[in-house]
Formats: C-alpha cells, structure tokens, sequence
C-alpha cells in the first residue's frame, strides 16, 4: 500500500484511542459515583487503574496498526480512491463510449431515402398486430366498421320500402294508415334480427381481418427474403400512407420561401406522389384480401361438388347394377370420375372468380387516386379517408359476386335436396 495509506490508517488508530479513553472514564466516573460511601484511597486507586488499561488498550491498538501498517482501514463512508477501482471506471467509459459511437455509426450508415428517412421505416413484424395496443385498436376498429355496415344496410333498406309503399299509396292500393303500420312492424322485426346477427358479423370480420394481416405478412416475407426485392422497392411496399403526406408537408414547409408555401402550391406534385405512394402501399395488402376471398370461393365449390360427388355414389348404389360385369362396373368409374356437372362448376367458378379479380383491381386503382386527392384536402386523415371512399366507389361500381356466388350454391344445393 502506499504511504498515504498508512497515514490514514496511523489517524483512525488515533481516534479509535482517544474514543475508548473517552468512555473508560466516563464508565470510571459513573461507578465512583455508586459507591459514594468508599474511602478516597479507594477512589483513586479505580481512577489509577481506568487509566492504566486506557493507557495499555491504546498503546496495543497503535503497536497493531505499526505491525501492520500495509492494511488499509476502509470506512463505510469514506470514498474509493484505489489505482483497481479507476481502472475499471475508465473502461467502462470508453466501453459505453464506444457502444454509442458503433450506435450512431450504424444508424447514420443505414440506407435512407431521398428526403432523408431510414428505407422500410414502418414495415411491422409478423406478428405484431398481435400485441396488446395493437389488437386493441384493431377490434374497436372492426367493431364501429361492422356496426356502421348494418346501420347503412337497414337505413338503405328501410328507404327502399318507404318509396315501395308511397307507390302503392299513390296508386291508392294502400292507405297512408296501412304503410305506417306496415313500416313500423317492418323496422321492429328488422331492426332485432339485425342486431342479433351483429355478434356472429364481427366475429367473421374480426376474423377475416386477421387473416388478411397474416397473408399480407406472408407476402412481405416472401417479397424481402425469397424474391429478394431492393430496399427502395420493399419501403414503397410497407410505407404507411397516412406518415408520407405528412413527410410531404414538413419538406413543402420546411422551404425558406415567401410567402410560405403550402400542399395547395404543389398539387400535382402532391396528387402524384401520394397517388403513387397509395398504390404501392395498399398493393400487398388488396393482394391479400383477393387471396383470402379467392381461397374462401373455391372452398364453397369444392365442398359443393363433394357433395354432388356423393349424391352420384348413392344414386349408384341404389341402382340395381351388377357389379361383376365389367361393362358396368367401368360406367360405375366413369360416373365418379370427370362429370359433366363437374365441368360446368368449374367454368362457374371462373366465371365467379372474374368479378372479384376485377372489383379488388378497380379498388386498388380508386383508392390510390383518392389517396392522392384526400392528401391535397387533408394531408393525414384526408388520405386515409378519401382512400376508404374510394375503395367502397370501386365495389358499388363492380360487385365481387363473392357472396352471390355462395347464395347460388345454396340454393343449387337445397333444390338438389328438396328433389331427392
């Protein structure tokens, strides 16, 4: 140890000895005054003999700490000062020191595009609709987009047996007596079975919704690690709308111009941009909602020819054919095999699938456009909302045929039925 070491450890000795000699005679002085009633000689014999071992408890404390002066005497309030311990906070500095500078190197080396963001900013993990905010916000989402759906499909409707019955009043088939009945009768029976079908509505939506995340992940999967596209291409796929037109107007402010420029001095700029960065945006995602319909389609004609399958193998083995002769035991294969009925579900199918390639086509398309013109009204919510309108334009003016295509096997199915 060094010297200075020492040196502390020489005073705490000291002051350990002048404590110990403190109390000794404040112990000497307290008994001296319990036995009041012993002689003067005895008195100061006690005073004699307290000082004797104060003088010989100090005097081995000091030979001890002068034995071994290389200990240091460490307190619990005193500081560290040793050569071990500032070694060790020196690398620790420099280790966290060079941590934040690998930190930064790397984030100013990351590719970053041309107004200066990081690329694929905002592609999302694949699970990460799954987190707690996220698969909040996404059910309070779904639940107001399916509770609005059937407020929009009874008022539709209602307003449609309203004009119905003022024609009948018109034409006097009716009296305006009979159509107040008949409205009021009509909404209370609607408006309960609505309502009661809302839960089993949403749950399909909520479904439905998740489904399309999934796929669209998988989409961006396969785009950044099978196919491998570029770094510029992936963040066009991923970007978020909603974020890049307010990139656009921090870049169109953020000019020292005057007067100060607005989205309204560069529309075409703008409409184009947005346009663009729509399209590319909601492409996977329209991809994946096709998918998920296109899929559900053809598993409604799959199970439908199962079943026509089957009601061709009863209808065999109900028939009185002998099966040991070959001649019909070959028309009893071909009959399982390749029907006609089959051939005609088949283009069918096509036929159904044509609609729904075209409407979520015509939807993408219109959506990008009102991306870019609700970017001009509102850059942010404008984007996002007259995107929405223009995806619903697309399907009023293409129907998908999706549902149709289900009611028409169901009613092939129990016509099937009702004539066996």
């Amino acid at each position: 140890m060094t010297a200075s070491s020492a040196a502390s450890a020489t005073a705490a000795v000291s002051t350990v000895s002048t404590v110990v000699a403190r109390t000794l005679n404040s112990v000497s002085m307290t008994a001296t005054m319990d036995r009041s009633s012993s002689n003067s000689s005895s008195r100061d014999g006690s005073r004699v003999a307290a000082a004797t071992t104060t003088t010989t408890i100090a005097t081995s404390v000091a030979t001890t700490a002068a034995a071994a002066p290389t200990v240091p005497v460490v307190w619990a309030c005193s500081p560290v000062d040793t050569e071990e311990w500032s070694t060790k906070s020196t690398n620790q500095r420099i280790s966290l020191q060079a941590r934040l500078e690998t930190k930064r190197n790397k984030q100013h080396h990351s590719p970053l595009d041309a107004d200066g963001y990081p690329l694929c900013q905002y592609r999302k993990s694949f699970f990460g609709h799954l987190t707690v905010k996220n698969f909040i916000t996404s059910t309070i989402r779904v639940t107001i987009q399916q509770a609005t759906m059937v407020l929009a499909a009874f008022m539709s409707e209602q307003m449609e047996q309203d004009l119905q019955r003022n024609e009948l009043v018109n034409t006097g088939q009716l009296t305006q007596l009979e159509a107040d009945v008949t409205a009021e009768a009509w909404e209370k029976v609607e408006w309960k079975k609505r309502w009661k079908m809302f839960p089993m509505k949403l749950a399909t939506a909520f479904t439905k919704y998740h489904a399309v995340t999934l796929i669209l992940r998988v989409y961006e999967f396969i785009a950044g690690s099978i196919v491998k596209v570029n770094m510029v291409t992936m963040d066009k796929l991923t970007m978020d709308p909603f974020q890049k037109s307010k990139r656009i107007v921090d870049v169109i402010e953020k000019k020292n111009s005057v007067p100060k420029e607005t989205v309204w001095d560069h529309k075409v700029y703008v409409v184009s941009t947005m346009t663009a960065t729509t399209f590319w945006a909601n492409l996977l995602s329209f991809c994946a909602d096709y998918s998920l319909h296109q899929g559900l389609l053809c598993y409604g004609y799959y199970k439908y020819y199962t079943y026509q399958r089957q009601r061709r193998r009863l209808a065999l083995a109900s028939a009185d054919f002998d099966f040991d002769d070959a001649d019909h035991a070959d028309e009893n294969q071909l009959s399982l095999s390749i029907h006609d009925d089959d051939k005609v579900l088949a283009k069918d199918l096509m036929t159904k699938s044509a609609p729904l390639a075209a409407n979520r086509t015509l939807g993408l398309v219109c959506s990008a456009i009102g991306g870019g013109i609700g970017s001009i009204v509102w850059p942010g919510w404008g984007t996002i909302v007259v995107s929405a309108i223009g995806d619903n334009i697309a399907g009023a003016a293409i129907d998908d045929g999706y549902f149709k295509a289900f009611e028409i096997l169901d009613s092939k199915k129990a016509k099937q039925e009702q004539d066996d």
